[in-house]
This record gives C-alpha cells, sequence and structure tokens, in this order.
C-alpha cells in the first residue's frame, strides 16, 4: 500500500472520549494537486468510521487551513459541513505566482488529512523515486524543497519536508511525486524495520535543470546501511579468563601441596630439607607414592593429626587460588574518538580487577591504585560496520601474578588460616609445622625429631638441613612463581555486537563481546554501556 503524507501542522491525534474516526483525501482531485495561475480546484475529504464499514459521519465540521506561504491562493472557506455521504468540500483557487505549500483538512477524533499543492505558470514536473532494500521494509521517499543532501544526514527524524510517499512491506518501489514546480530537490530514500527504526538512508541531489517544466524522471536512489553512530564513552565489564598454561605455574605448587599429591605438605618440607632416605621416589605426576610406611606419610600424620591443623585447609587454599587465577572481572573504560571523516580510534584503560573464591567471597581492586605502569592504551583501532564492532589488538601490564598473590592473601591465606603475619606466604608455612608433635617435641624440633628416629632409629641425628632451616627455601618455592614479570601481560583485541536499543541511530553499548589474546582462554568475554 502507498502512502501519501504532507507538511501540515503534524499529527492530529484522536482525544480521548470518542468513537475513532478518520479523514479521507478523495481523487479527484487526489493529494499532489497542480494548479495553474487563477484555476480553481475542489478539494474533497471523506470523514468516516475507522473500521472496516466506514461508514458516513454526516453534518460535522471539517476544518481546512493552508501551511507555507500560497503566494496569493486562496481557500473559498476554512471549513466546511460533511453531506450525507460524509464528504465534505472547499474550493481552492490559485494565486498568479509560483507556489507549493500544504492544505490540511482536520476534524473531531482523526488524523489530519493533507495536500500537497503546487500553482504555476508553466507544465507541472514528475519525479518517480526508484528505491530498494534487501528485506521487506517500509520504503519512504521525502522531498525537500529548501534543503540539500548535505543538510540531512541520517537521521531518526529529519525536518518536515515538502512531500512524503512511502510503500510498506516492500523490497522494492517506486514513489511518484507529481505536479511539482522545476526547481531544485533534494530526495531521500529511507529503508524502515517493523519497528520503525531506520535501517537504510541514501539522498539525491536534484538541480532545477534536470526536472524541466513537464519533464517526467526516475530517480534512483541508493540505500546504504544506516550505521549508528559509535562516538562516545563506554564503561566495559569484561570476564577474563586466562588459559591453564598461564597460571600453571603459580597453580601447580599448591595444588600439590593441597590434595594433588597424597603427602603434599609433608613431601615439599622433606625435599627442602633435602631427605632423601625412606622416602618412596617421585612418579611421573611430580607426587610420591603412597605407602603409608614412608617417611612422607609419617611425616603427614603428625602435620594432620589435629582437626584445625593448618596443613588441612591446604586443599581448600589450592582450590580458592585455582579460582583466583582462573577468572578476572575487569572494568574498564573505552573511548571511541574520530581518526579521520570515516575511521575511529579508541582509547581502553582499565580501572579494577575483581578475583573472588565463591559467588559470595571477592574483592575489587583499584589498578590505578595498584601502580601497574601501563593500564592506559590509546590509539587503538575501533571498526564498526553496523553490525559487529571491532577492537583491535592493544596491551596493558596488568599485574597478574602480583594481583594473585594479593587476592590470594585477602581472599583464602588469612581467611583460611588466622594468626598470619606479613609475609603470609613465610607466615603460612611456619603455621603448617608448627602443630606436629613427635617424641614429646612440637614444631621444627617434632618434625627434626622424626625423620631421625626413621632414617636413623634414634631421635637425634646430624640433617642436612634441619627442618628449621628448610622453612625459608620451602616458603620461597610457593612465593617465587608470583613475582611480578616484565613487559605486557594483557593482550586483547575484541569483537561484539552494538546495540541501538531505541533506534536513534547511537549505540547504547555492545553485546556478545568476545576477547581474544596470547594467555586467554576462548571464554573471555566483555560487554558495555554507554556513558
Amino acid at each position: 500500500m502507498m502512502v501519501a503524507a504532507g507538511c501540515g501542522p503534524g499529527s492530529n491525534a484522536p482525544p480521548d472520549g470518542g468513537p475513532p474516526l478518520a479523514l479521507e483525501v478523495l481523487d479527484p482531485p487526489g493529494s499532489q494537486i497542480g494548479l495553474h495561475y487563477g484555476k480553481t480546484v475542489d478539494l474533497r475529504v471523506r470523514y468516516h468510521q475507522d473500521d472496516a464499514a466506514a461508514a458516513p459521519v454526516a453534518g460535522a465540521t471539517v476544518h481546512f487551513a493552508i501551511f507555507n506561504d500560497p503566494q496569493g491562493s486562496t481557500l473559498s472557506s476554512d471549513r466546511a459541513t460533511t453531506d450525507v455521504d460524509g464528504i465534505a468540500t472547499v474550493t481552492l483557487t490559485g494565486g498568479q505566482a509560483e507556489a507549493q505549500f500544504n492544505v490540511a483538512a482536520t476534524a473531531v477524533n482523526a488524523n489530519e488529512a493533507d495536500f500537497d499543492v503546487s500553482v504555476s505558470k508553466f507544465d507541472f514536473v514528475e519525479i518517480d523515486a526508484s528505491l530498494a532494500w534487501s528485506t521487506p521494509s517500509t520504503l519512504r521517499a521525502l522531498l525537500y524543497d529548501d534543503k540539500a543532501c548535505a543538510d540531512l544526514p541520517p537521521s531518526p527524524s529529519l525536518p518536515p519536508p515538502s512531500r512524503a510517499l512511502s510503500k510498506t512491506n516492500a523490497t522494492s518501489a517506486t514513489l511518484q511525486f507529481v505536479n511539482l514546480l522545476s526547481m531544485p530537490y533534494a530526495l531521500v530514500g529511507r529503508a524502515e524495520d517493523d519497528a520503525g527504526n531506520l535501517v537504510g538512508y541514501g539522498c539525491v541531489d536534484i538541480g532545477a535543470e534536470l526536472v524541466p517544466p513537464g519533464s517526467v524522471s526516475t530517480v534512483p536512489v541508493p540505500l546504504s546501511p544506516a550505521v549508528p553512530s559509535a562516538l562516545g564513552v563506554y564503561a566495559l565489564t569484561s570476564t577474563l579468563a586466562p588459559a591453564p598454561s598461564a597460571y600453571a605455574t603459580v597453580v601447580d605448587p599448591w595444588k600439590q601441596l593441597g590434595d594433588g599429591c597424597p603427602y603434599g605438605a609433608a613431601q615439599a618440607l622433606l625435599d627442602a630439607m633435602d631427605v632423601t632416605s625412606h622416602r618412596d621416589p617421585v612418579g611421573t605426576d611430580g607426587c610420591r607414592p603412597t605407602s603409608m610406611t614412608s617417611l612422607d606419610a609419617q611425616l603427614q600424620t603428625i602435620l594432620t593429626a589435629a582437626p584445625t591443623a593448618p596443613a588441612n585447609q591446604l586443599p581448600a587454599i589450592a582450590a580458592d587460588l585455582l579460582a583466583i587465577a582462573s577468572t578476572a572481572t575487569v572494568k574498564s573504560t573505552l573511548t571511541v574518538g574520530t581518526a579521520s571523516a570515516s575511521d575511529y580510534t579508541a582509547e581502553h584503560a582499565l580501572v579494577s580487577a575483581e578475583f573472588a573464591v565463591s559467588a559470595m567471597v571477592g574483592k575489587t581492586y583499584d589498578l590505578v591504585a595498584f601502580g601497574e605502569p601501563v593500564i592506559d592504551d590509546k590509539d587503538v583501532p575501533f571498526v564498526d560496520d553496523g553490525m559487529i564492532v571491532t577492537i583491535g589488538e592493544h596491551n596493558f601490564t596488568l599485574g597478574w601474578t602480583s594481583l594473585w598473590l594479593q587476592a590470594f592473601g585477602d581472599l583464602s591465606l588469612t581467611m583460611r588460616v588466622s594468626g598470619l603475619s606479613p609475609p603470609l606466604i613465610p607466615s603460612l608455612v611456619a603455621a603448617i609445622v608448627a602443630p606436629a608433635s613427635h617424641g614429646g617435641k612440637m614444631g621444627c624440633a617434632g618434625v627434626d625429631d622424626l625423620v631421625c628416629s626413621v632414617t636413623t632409629g634414634s631421635g637425634s641425628c646430624a640433617l642436612t638441613t634441619p627442618c628449621a632451616s628448610a622453612l625459608a627455601p620451602m616458603a620461597a618455592t610457593l612465593t617465587a612463581p608470583f613475582a611480578a614479570t616484565s613487559g605486557y601481560d594483557l593482550t586483547l583485541a575484541g569483537t561484539a555486537m552494538p546495540v541501538d536499543s531505541d533506534g536513534d541511530l547511537i549505540v547504547d553499548g555492545f553485546a556478545g563481546g568476545l576477547w581474544t589474546g596470547a594467555g586467554l582462554a576462548a571464554s573471555s568475554t566483555f560487554g558495555g554501556t554507554r556513558q
């Protein structure tokens, strides 16, 4: 169905309190009128019920008004009463000057009906707008006689046109503007989806020389996708999942210490003491086998004998570290600007990182206060094709290992084992050994007594490395993987869908974002909202 619209005072939506009615322009004369100097035409509208029966409304008043300068053209009256068929008529007389204007008819509980009028001493012009779009849409042509295409960029709402025609649910349409003056025009083409959002747009300037009096011109209006503008500032929330290989050196020693090896705590301490006697050989998994008579098994027993012994917390501590190292929720700010007339550039600044050991226990760290050297990368490539935004590769020094160590202490070590003091890992190692009891001796003395009694048959021997001397190397082994790294340790490149939820051609945010980068798992995601 083709619909014509003029340029009257705007929509005259039916007020509450009455049945919906309609005003319909009748043909003749139709809605596009050409009138020579001094000639007359009867403007006719039909007032009726707005339903399938369309019963006429007789004896009602319909008002008529001219909008824009008529240059001397006049109406016989500003109102008319409908006859038994619901028809109201006034006479329009052309003036003695070139003019294009509109006449609006209005009545109670009905939208206005419009006539587009041209008055000329010359023959009139016809411009046929040829539009096409890939999917069924509302194809709309807007004709301007007071603007050029440079004044009409793609926008959800444009200035009122001189004339407008449309065709619904179409992939192509030829919309005919008739009875026009010979003069310059700007012809806008639009494709709109079912929600009325602009999806395609084009504009063609038509010079007066291309539309001489009496001419009929078909003007193709190529439509390009209407791409919402991404310029602006966005708050991003990213779920970064380092690849297991990125945190294995940090997590694996603690996994072995916990429940990865059957006698993990004892094995780590005996290794640090350089004890080899009465121990099972190391397997391919790095663990000592589970022989119940081995020195590792006997030492593990005295380290874990008390239910509250810190060694009993080691499996949970190892699980906490895995949770901390395997996922981070990072807040950041993405500022999209223009690199040139057609290209974007972006600045990406990290704001905070949150680590958690459970859904209920987590902590957020201010990355500015944390002091890493590069958490703001400028001149990041940014491309938006309307369907996908692509954020080019860029780099940061997030400080993964330093953040992991901080979160590990805050969320696990101090929560699982009471009384620890900085530095926390050496304090934990000492706490693991403290409850050990053997031969009436406690702590390292008890450990040494056990080792000597098993290896020599007595409680005294010359240990290569006594327990007390082994604590620091054991703690160092566990601490070393947390050492700060040099250079960039977070590389990001991403894609996401731009979201224009209200159809105003401004990106409201990003959805379904995926980050890629060295050391990241495929499950690293992000989304964002405009600030």
